[in-house]
């Protein structure tokens, strides 16, 4: 009794400890680390309403977690979910093989070396891209179906368009392997299961939009989004500035472009979406953001996709895309997180915080929030270079790693593609799943040195 006490203890201090060292970048800023969309998860309201520019299950968690009162309370839950899913998912790898001084020492090396820390100190769903992943795949490797975690899943993919789509990707492919390999594996069934689920997903956020709006669409934003990155690679401007000429200031479009001389100057994606000088809000000057957003999302929509459709600019488009993917997969090397100010959303919504906001790092200027971003850029790249061809040559060794490692690995492939084809390259896109590359790479790597070690205790 007294040594299940005592490893009882031992776990306590463990998750406590690794609780606050994940927790430390928001402990040095004074305040949780904000995006430029965390206004809108801080403001969801708790009766389910959502703004335009985001899923709103994240901001619903938000609103729910931290008792509509207080932000940390927030970051503790979210911190702690990381914490139970990361020590279910390492014991899954290591057979029960889990010690708390072994989790400590795994915790901490992510702390130390790679971005999970900021990423659970922040009001941004990016840690729960990494927790659907390994969800995904304890359901599909698990020998009995884990039915928590499917529940637990359903909720995490729902907080992010990307988690969603890779999980519709991966279990199309999984269930082409597993049909291909056997009918009957039970693994393919699990795979048309997550299909089901994944998307289900979808359809449901569609079916919620067409009940509030009428408008049967997964993505409130997608037109946005797109005008937002062809301002910032020059597309937009060089566009009208040819077709606005060669058709006389009249593209028969549901918006005259050419005569608003704003959409011909250059803007950052972030600034185009979010700055009161760009031309998204000079239509409606006397609506708010988010209702500019409504209104404009349609017919952006119109002009983006007559963008794609011409000949010149589609290729343009294509190639941007291809370099976009190819610098969102190894553009991890960003430190800076830009000064925020939400003081009007958190003195309205979360009173209690707004002192502590006021005397925030980030609040007065942009912060350092990555100190080991040099060393986990080498790391990633060393893995996304050598991981496949490590998993193919020692394929017959530990399966479950193996399984999993195919699987994060494929992840961190599509991530950047289906980012790439609304976005060019922004560290936070990749940033979630790279940890969890750094992760399964150190663990296969760990576990080749302990075989290769037994095997030649054996022999001598």
């Amino acid at each position: 009794m007294k040594s299940i006490t005592k490893e009882s203890l031992y776990w306590f201090l463990a998750n406590f400890i690794l609780l606050i060292a994940l927790l430390y970048p928001a402990i040095e800023n004074g305040f949780p680390l904000l995006y430029a969309e965390s206004g809108t998860f801080i403001s969801t309201k708790s009766d389910g309403s959502y703004a335009v520019d985001i899923l709103n299950t994240y901001g619903l968690f938000v609103r729910h977690s931290s008792l509509s009162w207080n932000l940390w309370m927030l970051l503790f839950a979210q911190t702690l979910i990381v914490i139970v899913v990361l020590k279910s998912f390492l014991k899954f790898l290591l057979n029960d093989k889990l010690n708390p001084v072994s989790f400590g020492l795994i915790g901490f090396f992510l702390v130390f070396f790679t971005s999970i820390d900021s990423m659970c100190s922040s009001i941004s769903p990016m840690i729960f891209e990494p927790l659907s992943l390994i969800l995904f795949g304890l359901i599909l490797f698990s020998k009995r179906l884990p039915k928590l975690a499917l529940v637990v899943f359903i909720i995490f993919t729902a907080f992010n368009h990307s988690s969603m789509l890779i999980a519709i990707i991966l279990s199309v492919c999984f269930a082409i392997y597993y049909i291909i390999k056997s009918g009957n594996n039970p693994l393919f069934k699990r795979s048309l299961l997550l299909l089901s689920i994944s998307i289900s997903l979808p359809i449901l956020i569609a079916f919620g939009n067409y009940i509030k709006e009428g408008n049967f669409q997964i993505s409130r934003n997608l037109g946005v989004q797109l005008i937002a990155n062809f301002s910032e690679n020059h597309m937009l401007e060089d566009f009208l500035n040819e077709k606005c000429k060669k058709q006389k200031n009249d593209l028969n479009l549901s918006l005259n472009y050419c005569e608003n001389e704003k959409y011909r100057k250059h803007f950052s994606r972030e600034d185009f979406m979010y700055k009161k000088s760009s031309p998204l809000y000079s239509h409606y000057p006397d609506l708010n953001w988010a209702e500019s957003w409504e209104k404009l999302n349609q017919p952006y929509e119109e002009l983006a996709f007559r963008m794609i459709n011409d000949s010149k600019y589609g290729r343009k488009y294509l190639l941007g895309t291809l370099s976009s993917f190819l610098k969102q997969l190894q553009y991890v090397q960003d430190s800076k997180l830009a000064k925020q100010n939400f003081r009007k959303i958190i003195s309205f919504k979360y009173r209690y915080n707004l002192e502590e906001y006021r005397h925030s790092a980030q609040f007065k200027r942009a912060i350092e929030y990555r100190n080991n971003e040099l060393i986990e850029s080498l790391l990633y790249v060393i893995f996304l270079l050598s991981f496949p061809i490590f998993l193919y040559i020692k394929r017959d060794q530990d399966p479950i790693i193996n399984k999993f490692g195919w699987l994060i690995y494929m992840a961190t492939i599509l991530n950047a593609f289906l980012h790439s084809l609304i976005a060019n390259a922004d560290v936070k896109f990749q940033l979630p799943l790279v940890f969890l590359l750094i992760l399964i790479g150190i663990i296969k790597l760990y576990s080749h040195l302990n075989n290769t070690y037994v095997i030649s205790r054996k022999s001598s």
